[in-house]
């Protein structure tokens, strides 16, 4: 994959402004390429996580921590925060159950 990257960035050549056919100078071009890595599963299992959360409940390991873990898992949102995930349970566990599938 890397001697790709290097070819790529290797034989990528532009002409450059204000030159004719005639005159066939030609200027390096840097490419940058970032690979597609989602096609490791970063998944967790369910055995995973639940050693996970008894190594945190545990006090071995921060909120914060155990949070960034479940991010890399798939488990949790990649959207929110530790903090915004903790005040969003803060808010559901003083909701109505009702009204908790609105949240």
């Amino acid at each position: 994959m890397l001697a790709k990257l290097g070819s790529l960035n290797w034989c990528v050549h532009t002409i450059s402004p204000g030159q004719t056919a005639n005159t066939p100078v030609r200027r390096q071009t840097c490419l940058a390429a970032k690979p597609n890595l989602s096609f490791v599963d970063a998944g967790m299992t369910p055995e995973q996580a639940e050693a996970l959360v008894r190594i945190w409940q545990a006090g071995a390991i921060s909120y914060q921590t155990l949070y960034e873990n479940l991010q890399r898992g798939e488990l949790a949102s990649v959207e929110r925060t530790a903090d915004d995930e903790t005040k969003l349970s803060n808010l559901e566990s003083r909701a109505d159950p009702d009204d908790v599938a609105v949240l």
